[in-house]
Order: C-alpha cells, then sequence, then structure tokens
C-alpha cells in the first residue's frame, strides 16, 4: 500500500474569517494523494440541489465541482488565542466554517478540509482531515445528524483545535497526540445536519428555499398542538426534506416504522440513503480505511453500541465502548435493557460495514443543551477521540501478532 502525500494544509474558500457568515457554501479541495492510495478525503462532487438555494461562492472560487482548490487565505487572518469559542449560545454554521477555515490555516500539517456535498437546503457539508500525511488508518467520526443537538459540533471543534494545539506536548496515556494521530487519522463531520441545526437555533426563515420552508412550516401546523412555535422548532431533529437522517441507513430501514409522512423527527425517508447528507456519511464511511467510528448525540451521558450483534463483530464493539468510558464514565446500554431503534449509522456502520462503532449521548438535560454543560461535557469528552484512536491502534497490534 503505497503512502499518502502530505495534503493541501488549507482551503480557499472565504476571504476572511467574516466572509464565512455570508458565504459559507460547498466547494470541492484535492487530496493530492497518489490515486491507488485509499483516500482521505478527495473532492467529492455535490449532491444536486435547487440552484436557487444555493448562495454564490466567492469569485475566485471555481464553483464547479470536482475541481481541486488549494491555497492560503489572502489577506492572512489574525489566529486568536482560542479559535474555537465554547462559550457562543448558539454555535452556528457560519461560525463552525469559519472556525474550520482558521483551524487549517493555523495548522495546514495536520488538518485539511473538504467540502463532500451539499445539504437538502443547499449548505456546504465539510469535513475533516486530522493527523500525519502517511496514515493509512482512519477513526470516523460525525457530530449533529439530528438539528437540536449541535452542542456536539461544539464539542468536536473543540477537540480537534485541543489536539492541534498540543500536538506535540498533549499526552494521552504515555504518547503525545503526535504519535497517535501519526497512526490513526481522524476523519470528521463536524456537522452533518446544517439545515436541521439552522432550524432549530434560528427557526424556519433559515430555510432558503421557499418550497421547504413551506414544508418545514407545515410540520408544526400540523403537530404543535399544545406547545409555542418557537420550542416546537427548537426541538427540530429532522433535515430541511423533514427526514430523521438517523433514520436513513439501510440496515435496518424496513423494519422501522415511525410517521409515514415528513415530519420535524423520527420520518426515514422515501427509500435508504434518500438524503443527500446521509449519503455523505455513506461514502466517506465507504471511502476512507475506517476502523472504528463514532456518532455523537445529546442527551442522557449514554454509551450506545449494542443492537444484538454477534460474534467477533460484537467483541470489537464492546472493547471500543468500554475504552470510551474509561474516559467519559458514561454508562454502558445494553440492548436487552434499551433497545434502540434501527436504520441509524450506528447499525449500518457495524452491520452493513463490519466497523465498530459507538453512539455517545452527552449531556444531561433536554436537547438543545445549554452552554453550561459544556464545562462537564469537557472535562468527560477531551480524550475521547484519543482513547477511541488507540484502541484501534491495539487492536491492529493484535492482529499483527
Amino acid at each position: 500500500m503505497k503512502k499518502r502525500r502530505n495534503m493541501p494544509g488549507r482551503m480557499l474558500f472565504l476571504l476572511l474569517a467574516a466572509l464565512a457568515f455570508s458565504s459559507c457554501q460547498g466547494a470541492g479541495q484535492g487530496s493530492g494523494r497518489d490515486e491507488m492510495t485509499p483516500s482521505l478525503l478527495p473532492t467529492a462532487t455535490p449532491a444536486e440541489v435547487p440552484k436557487e438555494t444555493v448562495t454564490p461562492l466567492p469569485d475566485r472560487i471555481t464553483p464547479d465541482p470536482g475541481v481541486k482548490v488549494s491555497g492560503s487565505l489572502t489577506p492572512a487572518p489574525v489566529i486568536p488565542e482560542e479559535i474555537v469559542d465554547i462559550s457562543a449560545e448558539p454555535y452556528t454554521y457560519e461560525m463552525m466554517c469559519a472556525d474550520l477555515e482558521l483551524l487549517s490555516y493555523a495548522y495546514p500539517e495536520i488538518i485539511s478540509m473538504t467540502w463532500e456535498g451539499y445539504s437538502a437546503d443547499g449548505r456546504g457539508i465539510p469535513a475533516v482531515y486530522f493527523g500525519g500525511p502517511d496514515v493509512e488508518t482512519a477513526v470516523f467520526v460525525q457530530a449533529a445528524i439530528h438539528g437540536r443537538e449541535y452542542l456536539t459540533t461544539q464539542l468536536v471543534m473543540k477537540q480537534l483545535e485541543t489536539y492541534a494545539k498540543e500536538y506535540d506536548t498533549g499526552m494521552f496515556h504515555g504518547r503525545t497526540y503526535r504519535e497517535i494521530f501519526s497512526e490513526v487519522a481522524l476523519v470528521v463531520v463536524p456537522m452533518t445536519n446544517p439545515d436541521g441545526v439552522s432550524v432549530s437555533q434560528l427557526g424556519t426563515e433559515s430555510i432558503r428555499s421557499k418550497e421547504l420552508r413551506a414544508l418545514v412550516e407545515s410540520f408544526y401546523e400540523r403537530d404543535g398542538a399544545g406547545v409555542t412555535k418557537e420550542y416546537f422548532y427548537r426541538r427540530y431533529k429532522a433535515n430541511a426534506n423533514g427526514v430523521d437522517l438517523n433514520r436513513n441507513f439501510a440496515y435496518g430501514w424496513e423494519e422501522y416504522g415511525g410517521p409515514s409522512v415528513p415530519a420535524a423527527d423520527r420520518y426515514k425517508g422515501t427509500a435508504p440513503a434518500s438524503e443527500p447528507e446521509t449519503q455523505v456519511l455513506i461514502a466517506l464511511t465507504e471511502r476512507e480505511p475506517v476502523r472504528a467510528a463514532v456518532s455523537y448525540h445529546a442527551t442522557g451521558s449514554l454509551l450506545y453500541w449494542d443492537f444484538g450483534q454477534t460474534g467477533p463483530i460484537r467483541e470489537r464493539c464492546l472493547s471500543l465502548v468500554e475504552a470510551v468510558q474509561k474516559v467519559t464514565s458514561y454508562r454502558i446500554v445494553y440492548a436487552e435493557s434499551d433497545k434502540q431503534d434501527e436504520a441509524g449509522y450506528c447499525e449500518w456502520a457495524v452491520g452493513m460495514m463490519g466497523i465498530p462503532e459507538v453512539t455517545i449521548e452527552i449531556g444531561t438535560v433536554a436537547a438543545p443543551l445549554p452552554v453550561s454543560e459544556f464545562a462537564d461535557i469537557w472535562k468527560r469528552n477531551r480524550e475521547v477521540l484519543a482513547a477511541v484512536a488507540e484502541q484501534v491502534m491495539e487492536e491492529l497490534g493484535e492482529t499483527m501478532e
């Protein structure tokens, strides 16, 4: 297996970090890798979306999907001491985009970003590669697949910044972060469902397509009896098509029930992987050399992993969830006491891809979680991705013996 060349360290997408608030949309970045090497975030073709829903890209960025983009921000931005604001409430899609640009500029050797597609309402979905240039094994991480669970985005963004800032000095079980992530990289989708997040944070006016906005507004008219409109949409989980993305995966899709029409939550869609956001997660997981996966959700301070799988994959999943439990102290949930719903990313990754996965439910109160919960969440989750990478290293070591 050939080694990867170092990926371009920065995306040309914003002229200034502030432009992210109005221009953060999808464009591809090339990987600069050897063609026969397993990919770590090559350019992807965005999903088809109505042109009127897509904010125009800056003039000097090609809008053509599949065209490689590389370079540096001009003029050079001022890098704050702390890029990811853990006090921001809410932490929006535009803030995340701006922070990703600054992180990839500040740490070009270990952080690269690509645009992997568009959401239903035309927002670009970024993915991040974190680690050394020659890594052939990865942990896949996704957050905010449900709109109201957006504090998970803030968490994974702060994890990336912390690991980058302390790359040579930070330690986990006697290894520096450099030693860990030079062996096992991270492939991260910090916000799987940017449309749902925007609805939860900003209301239905955040949906730019008139047709989709009318659809989303119809959910309250039909299902909102007894609660205010503000409350209803703050707890919004689905994407802009009214599909619960974590019920849109093939494994168990036929068996799952839920609403029969688009809704604020639990509607599984017209077919498995009907949604562009689901397609992004599937494409990345299939394309990258993923040995373990982490899904961040809210709430409950729980670890889900068990949906009845048997044999060697069950043992691998159990080892993974136990590694996460050691650093978080969250309670491990077993299927006999609390069976998970079907058709989620976890079931698909384990059942169809043979990839161990743990679903981490952060927080203690109903989502959306207040930022006041972040301090305890951070204390418990700071080292989670290092722990998962270490677990993968140990598993690979056992395989080699």
